[in-house]
Formats: structure tokens, sequence, C-alpha cells
């Protein structure tokens, strides 16, 4: 039965290694991870195999014997007689592959940062640029750099723990002396164990080579014992988490918003960051833009995009255009009605 156990496997992982060879992705750690879930798999099922034998097929095998011995007892009146407990009494064998399917285990702690998440279909003036939100040198034809993965969201949808960890920080919005939101808004940001992010990579591949998305900031290191998910433009957070305290992957922990830089955008969305600090991620050893990924890694190899609504997309982007356009208006009038009111003032003073 070892035997069978070990042949199964070596299949299996004959089967993956073909895989990630047919996907390129030839990164010794990325292949130790699809290995080591093979691993787990088999621990598992191997564990369940040896109950069942213990539990139901061993004793099956000797129900004839055992059923008769009993026979010849008088047993007392609130034990079952062994003979009721099971339908027929007869050995049975099921081949410990077909117990489960046991390469759809879930290994992982991973939590979706949103339910159903979905890259950004428009940038911020309503263009169609999905790879406007991807991480790397995705924006003004690669000048300029993104540093997360902006992820569709309207206003107020709730974001999730992706991991079990610790709040390590909120940051509360700044504005500048026009009132107008800067920098990434309401941020929260939560500490996880670095073997946790690491046994959640997903198979992805980048979507945007060629519009300048990348893997990762050159001076990150996948290696490190702790990381921190970056939640950005958040409206708010729980009202009862604090910095501290500790939360359970899938927990909820606060809610998208437009705060920051984002502020009244047709395309809200949820900027995510993976980082190997809580703040100060950037780079100071090459360019402005480069610098600006520093210690960060794309989150696509991490969260499971699934594919874009654009009906949706399309139906929030116009409502909050019209927003904007009232907004805009109550503004002029407000503005219109303050200039009026000071020129009735200046004449009366003459």
């Amino acid at each position: 039965m070892d035997d069978l156990f070990e042949e199964e496997k070596q299949q299996q992982k004959t089967l993956i290694e073909a895989g990630l060879d047919e996907w390129r992705i030839t990164q010794l750690y990325q292949r130790d991870i699809a290995m080591k879930k093979v691993d787990e798999a088999h621990e598992h099922v191997k564990k369940n195999w040896q109950l069942e034998k213990a539990q139901r097929i061993k004793p099956s095998l000797w129900w004839q014997q055992v059923a008769q011995a009993q026979a010849t007892q008088t047993a007392s009146t609130d034990t079952p007689a062994l003979s009721k407990l099971s339908a027929d009494g007869k050995a049975w064998f099921i081949h410990p592959v077909a117990m489960i399917d046991y390469f759809n285990i879930d290994t992982t702690l991973w939590h979706e940062p949103l339910e159903n998440p979905q890259r950004t279909k428009y940038n911020s003036l309503g263009y169609k640029k999905e790879f406007n939100g991807a991480f790397g040198f995705v924006r003004n034809g690669g000048a300029k750099s993104h540093a997360g993965l902006d992820i569709f969201a309207d206003i107020n949808t709730p974001c999730y723990a992706c991991l079990d960890g610790k709040v390590e920080g909120y940051i509360a919005e700044v504005k500048d002396k026009n009132d107008k939101g800067i920098g990434y808004g309401n941020v929260l940001i939560l500490k996880v164990k670095g073997e946790d992010l690491r046994n959640s990579r997903n198979d992805t591949v980048l979507e945007f080579p060629d519009d300048g998305e990348i893997e990762q900031a050159k001076d990150f290191n996948i290696n490190a014992d702790y990381f921190y998910l970056r939640y950005c433009h958040l409206s708010t957070k729980r009202t009862d988490l604090n910095v501290g305290d500790m939360v359970k992957s899938g927990d909820l922990i606060g809610y998208t918003g437009d705060t920051g830089n984002a502020e009244h955008v047709v395309n809200p969305h949820l900027h995510f960051e993976i980082a190997m600090n809580p703040i100060s991620n950037r780079s100071t050893a090459y360019d402005p833009q480069t610098n600006k990924l520093g210690y960060k890694i794309n989150p696509a190899f991490f969260v499971n995009l699934q594919p874009i609504d654009e009906d949706e997309q399309t139906k929030v982007k116009e409502r909050r255009k019209e927003e904007e356009e009232a907004r805009k208006k109550r503004e002029e009038q407000a503005k219109k009605e303050k200039e009026a009111k000071a020129k009735q003032q200046r004449t009366k003073q003459k």
C-alpha cells in the first residue's frame, strides 16, 4: 500500500512539473511551494487512509466471527447488537486515492481582500486601461510606476483580512491646504507571517508585461519572516478594531472608499499592497519611479483575480461621473453666492 501511495505521488509531481514548465515558472522557490503542496496533500490522504483501515476496514474483515461469537452471548438491553451496526456486514475495500480529491485540498489560509476581486477596467479619467492598476511601470507609457494592485470596489465595499495577522497600524487621511486628499488616504496595515504568504502564492503569470507590469521590486525578499498587507483609500476601518488587535483570515477589517488621491475618481478601488515594511517602502538605490516600487511584490500573484464585470464597472463609472458633475456645480454655485455676498458688503461699506 505504501508503494501505491508513493507511485501516485510521483505521478502527480511529474504532471505538476510539466505544468510549471509549460507556464515557464522556473524560479526554485515557486516550484518548491508546488511540490510541498503535493507532499502535504499526500500525507493528509495517507493519514485518512490509516484511520479508515483501523476503524472500518479491519473490523469488517472479522465481522462474521464477531457476529457468531456475539450470538452465543447474552447482551444487555442497552447495548446494541454488533450485527445491527452494519447494513450487511460485508467486508469491503476502497482505493485510498479514491477517498478524496486530494489535489483540491485547501492548504493555505488565504482569503481574498474583497469578494469577487477584479481589476479596475477604467483609469481615473474614465478610459479603458486594465493595465493602469497593475504593479510596475504601467502608467504614462512606462514613465510612471504604480506600487500596488487596484481592485475595483464601489464605496463601502467590505474588506477582509487575507491571512491571520496583527493590525500593525492605521494611518488616517491627510489633506492639503485646499482640503484635498493626498497620498493613500486611510490605510490599514496588517502584519502576517512570511510562511503564510509564501504558501498563498497562486499560479498566475504576468498579464501585461508589454505594458510594464513586473513581478516584484529589485530589493524585495520573498524569504522574509513577516510581510505587511496594506489596504489603501479606505473609507474607514471596522469601528471596534484597534492597532495591536489580532485578526483571523476572512475577518472583516474595514470598508473601501475614495480617500487620499483617489477622491472623487470614477473608478473607485482598493489599492492593495504587499510589502516588506509597514511604512517607508521606498528604495533609494535607483531612479525615483523604481524606488517607488521598493520592497514590494505584485499582489496579483496572491489575489485570485476574477473576470472583469464591465457592465458593473461601467455603471459605477457613469454614476460617479454624474455625482462629480453635480458636486462641481454645487461648488460653483456656492462660490458665486459667496462672491455676490462679498460684493454686497463692499457696496454697503461705500
